[in-house]
């Protein structure tokens, strides 16, 4: 009868996430003891200047020493200063990184597929505009701009054989 109860408490334990829970707690004590020190500074600021100076450089080692302490397991797995709740820290973190990297990839694929058809467009438009001033000055296709082989002299600037106050410019 034992074993089935306790089954029943163990399974409800897991369904409800109580283990987050009590991992939690640490964390909150930890907290509550920092604000309490914060308090403690604030309080005897307006009091004694020196007072006060002593017990913010006192509170910031004691806040150094944890931060140090708390986040050594995320660099040497072996230390001995390991929490649950920096366990579910690190889980959140790198559910976080993953979740940010993906995202940032599919912004950058995004981005080229999009910078990628605005450069074709653009060499398309230059590319028409470079055929448009082509046949406007010379009268002919883009590939028709071999040197006149027949050794005829021409007598505008473009070489269309217009009076030379044509300078190039052909509509027609």
């Amino acid at each position: 009868m034992w074993a089935l109860r306790h089954n029943a408490y163990k399974g409800g334990l897991d369904r409800w996430g109580m283990s987050a829970f009590i991992s939690a707690i640490p964390l909150v004590l930890h907290a509550a003891l920092f604000l309490f020190l914060v308090g403690l500074c604030l309080l005897l600021q307006p009091l004694d200047v020196y007072i006060a100076g002593l017990v913010v450089a006192i509170t910031g080692t004691i806040c150094l020493f944890y931060l140090a302490a708390g986040l050594a397991p995320l660099f040497w797995g072996d230390c001995p200063s390991a929490t649950p709740g920096l366990h579910h820290l690190y889980t959140i973190w790198n559910d976080f990184v993953v979740l940010a990297v993906i995202r940032v990839f599919k912004i950058l694929v995004v981005a080229v597929i999009w910078i990628t058809r605005v450069l074709i467009a653009v060499l398309v438009v230059f590319s028409l505009i470079i055929s448009f001033i082509l046949r406007c000055c010379f009268h002919a296709s883009p590939y028709a701009l071999a040197p006149n082989l027949a050794g005829q002299k021409k007598s505008s600037i473009c070489g269309c054989g217009s009076p030379p106050s044509c300078r190039g410019f052909h509509f027609g």
